[in-house]
This record gives structure tokens, sequence and C-alpha cells, in this order.
């Protein structure tokens, strides 16, 4: 059996703790067979951030061990705490029964004409008519009404009005004092990982319901209780109780998840006697019992129920490396009057080897992407900082979960843009045919202003983290392109102004070509005949090129969607030139065969410009 310690509340409405993140739903309709089979339940106050938990009963109190239900302040969903919070709902008759996953050998009823009782009046391994109870939803809260006295009334706090932290509850209530409730309902296997996942030296959960049989006795028996020694004797009867025993020792084996444990237990009378122990592999951790008093049997047992602190101690952590524990008590003296109560294991942290594994493995991925410099500076620091900031050692599995999704999600939003990957990587094959225009030229002013130039844009496209970002900076290396080669005498290969952008190209009417620039040549659609086509740019209507523009024609062969340019004429006022091949292009699925054009329009007229040769097609 467990007891709360109360303490104040911060009055709100609902609660804030039970995230649908972690796997909690609030509940508005009826749960089906299905799903009291596979969920836990938690209530809580409709009005006030309280949950129905249990305690020992004060109003209740029909027996010396009784346990009734209480308004209780919230608690972390992950804290050792829940499990008294914690519900299990079954089938009874047209109705429920719940059952506290803290005390679990009995579910809660009502008492011959007693309808305010709802405690653990008896021992009832299964449901029976005392204990059913009828959940109704109705203006957006729940009401849990006694089922076998359903004339008498609702759950509701024993005194009037009083909904406050630590109030006992009736089930007679009736108009305002009648308990309105949410409903949270969460899978068991996820309420359960959820504790392996958050538990920690600084956060113990409590696993018992989960490992330990009959931990509490309140089934006045030890099944699941292995024991040896001999002589003396023994009581069991809600707690246990030996006498004069030889070589006692009382005791389970665990199958439990790799990681951190530590046991406890409530036990009084012969100080020193009675040793808690924990057993894993070759490792025992032993604390002796404490100097807790006891006077008779039934008088310590009702003290540890109602102070699960009393008589309490605690081994230090066993860390368990292959999968099994053996938890107990044992007694080496013949000398001794012990009683004892309320086994339980914590687990202060599971095995976090594989986390730690996997998050090494994402940073050194997150690092050679960074050395691999396929993304713009500024990239590589999104990602080196988020390294930075995950890249730690953690005391929870969900902290290195929580640390892993995000460096992923951080390095997956560039490690997955291929756009912008492809416009980075463009960007620097623009920089390199620029940059080339310098050749053979003096230094000079005009010079200085074009270096100057290509610097700043390529130190805004290295701060750049978007394709449209890159583009800009593309764009500004093409116009200190065409400023310097209308200020400088010289000879010029400048093919790549004529092909880089070709979303420019333009049909004769002014229209979109439909040209699609894509390095990697992907999604290609399959409806695209083979032909052969020529399309040319035009800078005027008239086709008659003005001093300050080019006319360029280009030659391609198109197999399937691949078009690949294999000359270039250009003309202008002067004589006409030959250009080099521009790359490769692919074009969609609806672009016509048809002429289109792409007007270079220069800033200056002063010079003529002399063209490289191809061979002829």
């Amino acid at each position: 059996m467990a007891l709360s310690v109360f303490g104040g509340f911060a009055a709100k409405a609902d609660t804030s703790k039970l995230l649908e993140a972690d796997g909690w739903t609030k509940i508005t309709t009826l749960p089906t067979a299905t799903d009291i089979a596979n969920n836990y339940y938690v209530f809580v106050d409709n009005t006030n951030d309280l949950m129905l938990g249990v305690a020992k009963g004060v109003n209740q109190d029909t027996k010396w061990y009784s346990l009734g239900v209480f308004y209780q302040t919230s608690v972390e969903p992950t804290s050792a705490d829940i499990n008294e919070k914690t519900w299990t709902l079954e089938t009874q008759g047209d109705g429920f029964a719940m059952r506290n996953l803290e005390y679990s050998v009995s579910p809660f009823q009502t008492e011959w004409n007693a309808e305010w009782k709802f405690d653990t009046n008896d021992v009832y391994a299964t449901s029976n008519d005392w204990c059913k109870v009828v959940l109704s939803y109705a203006d957006g809260s729940w009401t849990i009404q006694n089922g076998y006295y359903p004339a008498k009334g609702y759950l509701g706090p024993w005194n009037d009005g009083n909904f406050t932290n630590g109030a006992e509850c009736a089930a007679n209530k009736t108009g305002n004092n009648v308990g309105h409730f949410q409903i949270y309902a969460i899978s068991r296997t996820q309420f359960k990982q959820n504790l392996l996942d958050n538990a920690s030296a600084s956060n113990p959960v409590d696993l018992t319901p989960w490992y330990v049989t009959n931990a509490t006795f309140d089934a006045n028996n030890r099944t699941g209780w292995s024991e040896e020694g001999s002589g003396g004797n023994n009581n069991t009867s809600i707690g246990c109780e030996i006498w004069h025993r030889s070589n006692f020792k009382i005791y389970q084996n665990l199958s439990v998840p790799n990681g951190k444990y530590k046991v406890s237990l409530q036990i009084a009378g012969t100080t020193g006697a009675g040793q808690v122990y924990g057993t894993s592999g070759s490792t025992t951790k032993t604390v002796a019992s404490s100097a807790a008093a006891g006077s008779n049997f039934q008088n310590t047992v009702l003290s540890m129920i109602q102070d699960r602190t009393y008589g309490k101690v605690l081994t230090d952590e066993i860390e368990v490396s292959n999968g099994s524990l053996q938890m107990g008590m044992k007694c080496e003296t013949t000398d001794q009057w012990l009683v004892f109560d309320n086994f339980k294991l914590y687990c202060t942290g599971v095995d976090l080897s594989d986390y730690q594994t996997q998050l090494s493995d994402l940073v050194s991925e997150c690092n050679s992407f960074i050395e691999s410099g396929v993304v713009p500076d500024a990239c590589e620091t999104i990602i080196s900082d988020a390294i930075t900031l995950y890249n730690k050692t953690y005391e929870t599995a969900k902290e290195y979960s929580n640390a892993i999704v995000a460096l992923t999600n951080v390095f997956n939003t560039y490690k997955n843009d291929t756009e912008l990957q492809y416009a980075y990587a463009a960007y620097y094959a623009l920089k390199a045919k620029v940059e080339g225009l310098k050749t053979g030229i003096d230094d000079g002013d005009t010079m200085t202003t074009f270096t100057n130039a290509i610097n700043t844009a390529t130190t805004n496209a290295e701060a750049a983290t978007t394709v449209a970002a890159i583009n800009t900076q593309k764009g500004n290396l093409r116009s200190a392109a065409m400023t310097f080669i209308s200020t400088t005498t010289g000879q010029f290969d400048i093919t790549f102004l004529a092909s880089q952008n070709y979303a420019d190209w333009k049909k004769k009417d002014g229209s979109a070509a439909g040209i699609v620039q894509d390095q990697f040549l992907t999604n290609r659609p399959s409806d695209i005949p083979s032909f052969a086509e020529s399309y040319e740019t035009t800078c005027a209507t008239t086709g008659r090129p003005s001093r300050n523009c080019l006319l360029v024609t280009i030659r391609w062969v198109c197999m399937q969607q691949l078009c690949i340019p294999v000359a270039v004429a250009l003309t202008q006022r002067r004589p006409k030139a030959m250009l080099t091949v521009p790359t490769p292009l692919r074009v969609t699925s609806t672009m016509p065969a048809v002429s289109c054009a792409q007007v270079l329009r220069f800033p200056s007229q002063r010079h003529a410009i002399s063209m490289t040769s191809l061979p002829s097609t």
C-alpha cells in the first residue's frame, strides 16, 4: 500500500503535465474493452490541478489498513509518485471498477448501508457489484457515480466544497459537491517506457508494479517470494513479521532492463538485524535496518501505511549489465523481531550506451558533411552550433533521444536540400568563369573594382542559407562580369553569360521557352520524343542587333529529354564569331519545338568582342 505526502497546489484548470507528445490522450467517450485492457488512466479535477490518488483513509477507516481516494497535487508523469495517481479500469456489469496501480490487490468499493464509502475495505482479487462505478461525460467533463447506490450520488470531496489538495473523497455527493474530472489515457507500454526513458539519479522512477510480485503483501500471503531459513515464527497480514528465525532470507529474482537500480524496504524492530539488499552478478549492495521502533505487529504496520518513510531504508545503486537482479531482505542472527512491508524497486537510469553510440555516429556524419564543403559557410555554422548544443553527456534516455532528434532535424535540413547544394556548386562554377575573365588583363582600378565585386558576392553567398539568396549573388557575379567586359579592352569567352540562366530564354513572341536547367537530370519525363531543333536569340523583334546586345544562335541535339548544345554562333554588328559549348539542358515535356531567345544587355559599347571557335557539326 502507498501513502501520499500532501503539499500546496497551484489552482488552475485541468493540468499541463500530461502531454499528447508523451502519449497521453484526453478521452471524451467511454473506453472499450480493448482500451481498458491496454491503457492506464489518470483522473484530473476539472477546475484545479489535482489528481485522484490513494492514501490511508481518514474518514473511511472501516478497517485499520483501508485506503481511501484523495484529491492530490498533480505530479510529473515520470516521477516516482505517479503510480499512486494512476488507475486501471475493468468491466463491472454495465459500469466499471477502479483499481489503483500502486495498490493493485483489489479494486475500490462502497459498503453495505454506507454509500459514502469508497475504499479498500475488503481484499477482492476480482471486482464485484460493490465495486461498480458509472462514468458519464457531459458538458466537457466526467463524473463518477456510485454504481451500487446510484441514487445516492457521486464521487466528490468528503467535506462539501473542499476541492483542495489532501481532501478525502466520498461516494454520495450531489449538486455542487459532485466531482468533475478530465480523464487521461495512455498505453501501458508507453507509460512504462516513459518512466524508463526519464530515469536518472536525480529522478528515480518506481518500477515495482511491473517487476516485483506482491511487494506489499496485501493479499495476506508471500506469493511470489522465495524464502530460506529455519526455526522461529512468522506472520503475514498486510505486512510481514518474523521472530527468532535462523539465517532468514526472503527474495525475488527479477529480469530487468540493463541499468542502475536501488532497492528499498520499510523495516522495524531489532536494530540492524535486517539487511535489505540487491545483487546483480558479483555485485551486492546492502543496507542494514534502521532503529525504527515497533510495539506490536499491527501498530507497526499501521505506522508504515500512514507514513511511507517510516523505517524506510534504501540501498546504494546496483548496476545491472546481465538483465538479472535479486532483491530481498536477510537476517543472519536468530535474536530478532522484525516487521517489514512495502518493497520498492527504483530505476536510477537505463543503459545509455546505444544512445551514446548513436549520437557519436551522428556527430561524425555531421562533421564529415561540413568538411565536404557542399553548402555555404552559414549552413555549416548552423550545423556546427547544433553539434555544440546537443553533443553532451546526458542522464536519461529521453534526453539523448531528444538531442539526437534535434540534431538530426538540423542536419537533414541541409543534407537533404539538393537544390541548395546545386545552387552553391553552380555559384562557384560561375565564379570560376567570371574569374577567368581576368586572364591577360592588366591590373588597374577597373580590375580592383571587379575583384571587390566578386569578393563581396562570395562573402554574401557564404552567408546564404537559401537557394534564392545564392541566386541573388550569382546575379551579382553576372552583373559584375557584364560591367567589367563593357569597361575593359580584351578578348573574352562569354558563353557562360548566355547560358547560365535558362529561365531567361524566351520564344519570339516573348513568352517563356520552358527550358529547365537540371544538373542532376532527375525525374525525366518519358514522353519527350527525340528531335533536333535550333534555338536562337534575338535582340529585337526586327531581328537586327543593336550595339549593346548580342545575337546568339545555338544548335541542339535532343535525345529523349536531354538536349546537348553542339554549336553556338554569336553575332554583333561586328563580324560573326563562334562560342564554346554551354552546359546540357533538360527540356520540359510541354516545350514546343520553336525558337527561343535571350537578350544580353551590356552597360557600355566601348569595344568589339572576339570569341573562340568550335568545330562545325
